[in-house]
């Protein structure tokens, strides 16, 4: 223990002023004998002991009431209470959540947003000394060393705070803040996170997740304290305050975005409503290219939610926007309007290979080129080619090649072919008799380029028996459409023969059959296809591969186990055989990177080397470099430097190229997809977030000043002059009643 004034101890030398008045008065009383004075002797022996004892008793209460009050005069604090490093100057990370739900109108103090930053200010203005780093959750940071801090400066910055990500992953926020942390000199390291605390940002992480985390904070030395400062009502007050709802609007299907010219499109929206629904109907404005051109009323009601449609036909090929944006007046308006990119594709060039000429019915042909009198209205136009030609036609750019029962191809036809792929180029296989699966083994070796091996030897069933494929629900973009039956029914296939593909590992361990029926699938499927890794899209009835699907660069292989021939299954004769050669040409020409894709994902962009840019955000000033326009001074990376970067703009809406010297991409524009859960204002249960504050020992804090408070605890210990003060309050009491107790008995 301290004292924080210890000068005023020096009074406690007070007690001897009572001690010394009791000495002086034991000598004024003389024993005067009368004659009945022994009638009362008994009597008076046991009153003198107990007067004695009362008068010690007075004595010590007299003697203690100076010293306590000398002792709160001097203000005792425990120093048992402080941590080690904790002398040092303060290196402070605030961690900001500016997701779209930060945003949220309160109805008497701006937006959530708003609150954080008064939050933020205040904290600085306790701090003014302290190294301090604002970090957001969205992953970008700007830093202000506390020595050389210009205040109007850290104001203008915070203030241009806003809530612009569409995603928000607090265990990932966390871990990148502990990473800023970690560069700053200080051991007296301080972590805030100011939060909205949703629900579904927070709930759904295993405790398992967030003990490493802790495991993380724990490590330094001395610890790093972190305190979670929730802003708006939270736990009971929010849930007991349901008068504020919140609208969104969503694309149904944002990945199938190919279309073609002057073939109408219907492009399906949900508009959702979350807690408490307006009296009055919502009116939905649907645009193309920045154009309105339709609008629709509707009534939601209460967490209710209506699904909407508009038909849209492209007139030029190219890329093209669509948005949709829902008149909403309450909640938050980061979410009332979304926006995807459609691709409107001309007839795309399809070259065939395959050895020789065939006498049995082209059913390729048939089900990519439908109108044999009018060719203009194909969307597809398939070229033939031999094998030997196939160098000398690729130099044509086809965007697809289909290699049907191709027993091998020669060395040049080869280095053609695989380059034509990681260029960007789509491929498609189909077995026959004729492959030559040691041929193809030594071509494209187990996990660089096909999605699968060959097997060496092929599958023939009797005339009685047949294979069909399993039925799962298809997560995949393009196979997606085959869950109903408006396509085609896949599942009236049966095989008689086929060429097995030999699953590798990778596919055993993230693609087991039963997968596609679990929430996270459909993320699970677009993970794996971005990582580069094989997945099957399609099964056959026992479970193995009958359609994979791998990314090789910037280009996609689709490989399929089935022959095109009609002796060896039914589905050349089947209604579904035509849109499913249809959607796995259309899978292999999409390159690596769909132009829309949800928040949070990384986007892969291929360029030229040498080439660099920005993409403008279509509603606000936000840029997202990319190229050498991404470099810092410092050089510019090995992705970059092979025509990839690497992009992860957070905030929903539409961006489009900023054309400079004539670079123009093979893909202007692309559309961030808000997360759902981003809508949805329910706060995290208070007892959800007290357990998540005990396992990573954290503090929650209820504002600025609280925080600061219990900052100012950890680092100079509790004073407990109250409790003296309240010691001293109760002796003075006490020596009040033994007086009046020690008076009435000598009387």
């Amino acid at each position: 223990m301290s004292f924080l004034n210890i000068m005023l101890l020096g009074g406690a030398a007070a007690f001897l002023a009572p001690l010394v008045i009791h000495l002086l008065n034991r000598t004024r009383f003389q024993s005067v004998d009368w004659g009945a004075m022994h009638l009362l002797e008994s009597a008076m022996q046991v009153n003198s002991r107990r007067m004695q004892w009362e008068s010690l008793l007075l004595l010590l209460i007299r003697c203690l009431i100076p010293i306590l009050l000398a002792v709160c005069l001097a203000r005792p604090v425990l120093t048992a209470m402080q941590l080690a490093g904790l002398q040092d100057r303060k290196a402070i990370v605030v961690l900001v959540d500016d997701s779209l739900s930060m945003g949220q109108v309160t109805e008497d103090s701006g937006s959530l947003m708003d609150l954080a930053i008064t939050e933020i200010l205040a904290l600085a203005g306790e701090n003014k000394k302290a190294e301090k780093s604002i970090v957001l959750t969205s992953g970008s940071s700007s830093s202000i060393e506390g020595s050389t801090v210009d205040p109007v400066r850290f104001a203008r910055a915070i203030q241009n705070l806003k809530p612009s990500s569409g995603y928000s992953d607090p265990q990932q926020a966390i871990a990148s803040a502990l990473g800023r942390l970690g560069e700053m000199t200080s051991s007296n390291k301080h972590l805030i996170l100011i939060s909205d605390f949703r629900a579904g940002d927070w709930q759904g992480r295993s405790r398992e997740d967030w003990t490493r985390l802790a495991e993380q904070l724990q490590s330094a030395s001395p610890p790093i304290q972190l305190t979670l400062l929730p802003v708006g009502e939270t736990g009971a007050n929010a849930a007991a305050n349901d008068s504020i709802g919140n609208s969104s609007v969503r694309f149904v299907a944002p990945e199938d975005y190919a279309t073609s010219p002057n073939i109408p499109k219907r492009i399906e929206v949900v508009v959702e409503q979350f807690g408490k629904a307006s009296n009055e109907a919502l009116e939905v404005f649907f645009e193309v290219d920045g154009r309105r051109v339709a609008s629709e009323r509707v009534q939601l009601e209460d967490n209710g939610s209506e699904q909407l449609g508009f038909v849209c036909e492209f007139k030029k090929p190219g890329w093209h926007s669509v948005s949709v944006t829902v008149d909403d007046r309450q909640g938050i308006p980061g979410d009332d309007r979304a926006s995807m990119v459609v691709q409107a594709r001309e007839a795309m060039r399809v070259l065939r290979v395959r050895a020789g000429a065939r006498r049995d019915v082209d059913f390729l042909r048939l089900a990519l080129m439908p109108f044999q009198d009018d060719r203009a209205l194909n969307t597809f136009q398939l070229e033939d080619c031999a094998v030997g030609a196939v160098q000398n036609k690729l130099r044509e750019a086809p965007a697809v090649v289909v290699l049907d029962d191709v027993k091998n191809l020669p060395d040049r036809g080869l280095e053609s072919l695989t380059s034509f792929v990681r260029e960007g180029g789509g491929l498609v296989l189909f077995t026959g008799n004729n492959v030559d699966a040691k041929w193809y083994q030594k071509a494209w070796p187990e996990g660089e380029f096909l999605p699968a091996q060959f097997a060496e030897e092929r599958k023939e069933l009797d005339d009685s028996a047949s294979m069909g494929l399993m039925r799962e629900t298809l997560q995949t973009a393009g196979m997606s459409v085959f869950n109903g039956t408006e396509a085609g029914d896949l599942y009236e296939m049966q095989f008689q023969s086929w060429l097995p593909l030999l699953e590798n590992e990778v596919v055993k361990k993230g693609d087991e059959p039963d997968q596609p029926n679990e929430p996270e699938a459909a993320e699970t499927a677009k993970t794996a296809e971005d990582a580069g890794e094989s997945f099957t899209v399609l099964r056959f009835s026992d479970g193995s591969p009958c359609i994979q699907i791998r990314r090789v660069g910037a280009g996609t292989v689709v490989q399929c186990a089935f022959s095109l021939r009609a002796e060896s299954s039914n589905l050349p004769q089947k209604p579904v055989f035509v849109p499913l050669m249809q959607n796995l040409i259309w899978m292999a020409a999409e390159s690596s990177q769909a132009p829309n894709v949800p928040a949070g994902s990384n986007l892969a962009l291929h360029h030229a080397s040498e080439a660099g840019g920005y993409f403008q955000h279509s509603d606000s000033d936000l840029q997202v470099a990319w190229g050498t326009a991404a470099g810092d001074g410092t050089g510019i990376d090995e992705q970059t430097q092979r025509g990839q970067s690497l992009l992860s703009p957070r905030a929903p809406g539409l961006y489009k190229q900023v054309v400079q010297e004539q670079q123009e991409l093979a893909m202007p524009l692309f559309a961030i997809q808000a997360a759902r859960s981003e809508s949805q204002l329910a706060p995290l249960p208070e007892a959800e977030l007290e357990s998540i504050a005990t396992t990573l020992d954290a503090t929650v804090a209820e504002s600025a000043q609280d925080y600061s408070e219990s900052a100012q605890l950890r680092q100079n210990g509790r004073e407990i002059w109250r409790w003296f003060l309240i010691g001293l309050l109760a002796l003075l009491f006490g020596e009040i009643l033994l007086g009046r107790s020690i008076t009435k008995g000598t009387i």
